[in-house]
């Protein structure tokens, strides 16, 4: 019997209630779990690795930009493993491996430090720390955030969008306050003491949770997506009529591209403004607190219009929920040049508000929208790799214009050209038919 048997250590159709709900909460879970590697979660170290290491500002954003650009790159791999062995199996392994370079990284400044001072090395200083940020970026970033997020997908259709905004209300709660919670933890026990308990628990409890809790699909525990009744025969396997398109077909549809430019264009901008926000605040004249407090109400922004977005996705059509979140963003990253007035200050907080409440129900949604549940790895793969891709863009590009320009406002301008684009392409986007 395989270690790994949907119906072991227990079987979930044999549960007074639908499963899903339960993959709802660990999904989320799971999401959350990958703070650690999301840039939000590096943003709270990012000072501590400056005095650590010996880095400068644009030499740490270097290694960071050649380690996300590295995992971005092998992210399509990574969702071809997922549509191959599913959610149960990946989680299990990618929290292992999350758990142990948080651990890694709790010793990086060792021989980054010694780079740097022993040998002057600094290209093989920059080698090392970005080989740390390729391991982190990718198990956390990549892997446990695809397998968490298409396996919620997977066990619903007409709840689709009310689930993944029931998530992505949790999601952009957590993420919101992330920066502050992880920072207070650097300042209580320092950043080594927390990486290294984080690690910890990621690779023994979080891998745990995922092996005992995760499930790939309904199908395979004899159960219905939704919680619809299987055939009362139960030699009968359990089918639905869904759509089921592949690469071929999306890389051609303005669907795919609206979605993957849309998710990659937050996951830039937003990268680089969070892995840069304390130093972007005092640019403009903001406090550290000042700086990071913006999170809290944008959160809260986030948290509220997260869940009418995951209503309306089951019910509109997914290109204008596309193209409000491109609003949102044009919105943002112009006010973001404008943080020393009051203005520009609280239209920064309403355009993250608005661009995050729409990212979680859209990211979740919006490939098994279009394209249908077989082949959600390999094309969530593909937009997670963009989205990588684009953060490993971020914080590079943003710390060059302050290195070059003494500023982060041209960068921030030039961002704008994005959301514009996304809305050109949106309104082309339309759902196939269900072909299977």
């Amino acid at each position: 019997m395989s270690l790994f048997d949907p119906h072991k250590p227990f079987s979930p159709q044999r549960l007074p209630f639908f499963y899903g709900w339960w993959v709802l909460l660990f999904s989320t879970l799971g999401m959350l779990v990958s703070i650690p590697g999301q840039t939000i979660g590096v943003s709270a170290f990012t000072e501590s690795l400056i005095t650590a290491t010996g880095l400068t500002r644009s030499q740490l954003a270097q290694a960071y930009f050649w380690g996300t650009l590295a995992s971005g790159l092998l992210m399509p791999y990574g969702g071809k493993l997922y549509d191959r062995y599913g959610a149960r199996r990946l989680m299990v392994y990618s929290c292992f491996g999350l758990g142990l370079t948080l651990i890694g990284l709790s010793y990086i400044h060792l021989p980054v430090a010694a780079a740097m001072a022993q040998w002057g090395q600094a290209w093989l200083a920059i080698v090392v720390m970005g080989a740390g940020f390729f391991a982190l970026r990718f198990t956390g970033q990549g892997m446990v955030t695809v397998t968490s997020r298409n396996m919620l997908a997977k066990w619903f259709e007409r709840r689709r969008g009310l689930v993944g905004g029931i998530s992505g209300v949790a999601i952009a709660l957590g993420f919101g306050i992330a920066p502050t919670v992880l920072s207070a933890g650097v300042d209580q026990w320092g950043w080594r003491e927390l990486w290294w308990g984080m690690g910890v628990v990621i690779a023994t409890v979080m891998a745990a949770v995922g092996y005992l809790f995760f499930r790939d699909n309904p199908e395979e525990c004899g159960l219905l997506m939704d919680g619809d009744q299987p055939p009362s025969d139960e030699h009968e396997a359990p089918t639905v009529a869904e759509r089921c398109y592949d690469w071929v077909y999306a890389r051609r549809s303005a669907a795919f591209w609206s979605v993957t430019l849309v998710l990659s264009v937050h996951g830039m901008v937003v990268t680089g403004i969070t892995f840069h926000i304390v130093d972007l605040g005092a640019s403009q004249g903001l406090s550290k607190a000042a700086s990071l407090a913006i999170f809290i109400p944008q959160t809260i922004i986030s948290t509220v219009l997260g869940l009418a977005v995951g209503y309306l996705a089951d019910r509109v059509n997914m290109k204008w929920l596309v193209i409000t979140m491109a609003v949102g963003q044009f919105i943002a990253y112009a006010a973001f040049a404008h943080l020393d007035s009051t203005l520009g200050y609280w239209m920064a907080v309403i355009g993250m508000g608005l661009s995050g409440g729409c990212f979680g129900p859209i990211a979740n949604v919006a490939m098994p929208y279009y394209f249908g549940r077989k082949h959600i790895g390999d094309l969530s793969g593909k937009v997670m790799s963009a989205m990588v891709i684009g953060s490993a863009f971020g914080p590079y590009v943003l710390a060059k214009s302050r290195e070059w320009l003494g500023s982060y406002d041209a960068s921030l301008y030039l961002s704008l050209v994005f959301p514009v684009l996304v809305m050109v392409i949106a309104l082309r986007a339309k759902r196939p038919a269900v072909n299977s």
